[in-house]
């Protein structure tokens, strides 16, 4: 009877972990599809903007002398459907090596923050021609950005080193992709420090357009573009870093390149629309 209800139990336990084996494979699965779909509806976004706006490309930026304005613009136009690329390549291959792994994740991190520097660069040229170019106004914005961005890079650093690390995937056939645990609890920290100087430079933007003593044009454009920027990736930042916690969006989330492929496009929009005002932008920018 003894040895009877100890094979039973073994039994229910062995089916108990199959089940939960199950479920957990098939939530990878679910989320590695979402992660991909997004993967690639980034890109679309992202080729989509480069067409419906080569017109004002073509006629703003080609014909412009080679200064920060244009050199930021083809940069940010660039890098970011590169690292999109990188990443989708990497999300739909099947059984990666570990060095596979490593190097496509290392270019997508490291492409994501150079993107994310980029168009933080962008933002502090446009607070400072709001503030007339003064020398004083662009070294406290660069003080600043390092006093904000520091942190959560050193945290990250260690904590990566620590705590994340690739996993065997246990449906190499069914699941395509790299498999890394341990992002979920620290992924979150560096679009926290991006959006705390985002949301500084945009305050620095309102307060200085609503106690300037006369209206411009370049000051006006500067304020509306700066707005619909802020408020569309503000969303992005919140859905990364929330959907970060969540485990069946967590690496749509994060590795989809969704919020980098946001921030590249309305970068790119803002640069022109700034450059179709008179006077263009590059009289600001030039020495």
């Amino acid at each position: 009877m003894g040895m009877a209800e100890f094979d039973y139990t073994s039994v229910i336990s062995a089916i108990g972990d199959g089940n939960l084996w199950l479920e957990e494979v098939e939530n990878l699965v679910i989320g590695m599809q979402n992660t991909r779909y997004l993967a690639l509806a980034s890109l679309s976004f992202l080729l989509y903007d480069i067409v419906s706006t080569i017109g004002l490309e073509s006629k703003y930026v080609w014909s412009a002398p080679w200064n920060f304005g244009r050199v930021a613009f083809h940069f940010n136009r660039f890098l970011a459907p590169i690292i999109q690329i990188v990443q989708i390549v990497s999300l739909f291959r099947f059984h990666p090596s570990p060095r596979f792994c490593v190097i496509t994740s290392g270019i997508y991190a490291w492409g994501t923050c150079i993107i994310v520097v980029g168009v933080m660069s962008v933002l502090v040229a446009r607070v400072w021609l709001l503030y007339f170019r003064k020398l004083w106004v662009l070294v406290v914005l660069l003080i600043l950005g390092v006093l904000v961005s520091l942190p959560p890079i050193l945290v990250i650093l260690v904590a990566f080193k620590q705590d994340v690390h690739a996993n065997q995937n246990p449906a190499p056939d069914i699941i395509p992709g790299c498999l890394f645990s341990g992002f979920s609890k620290w992924s979150w920290i560096p679009y926290l420090g991006s959006t705390l100087y985002e949301t500084v430079l945009f305050t620095l933007t309102i307060y200085k357009v609503y106690t300037v003593e006369y209206e411009l044009p370049i000051i006006n454009r500067l304020y509306r573009d700066g707005t619909y920027y802020f408020v569309i990736v503000l969303a992005a930042n919140i859905f990364t870093m929330a959907g970060s916690k969540s485990p069946l969006i967590s690496g749509c989330a994060t590795g989809s390149g969704f919020l980098g492929s946001i921030m590249s496009a309305m970068c790119s929009r803002m640069l022109l629309s700034t450059k179709s005002t008179k006077p263009p932008l590059y009289l600001y920018y030039s020495n």
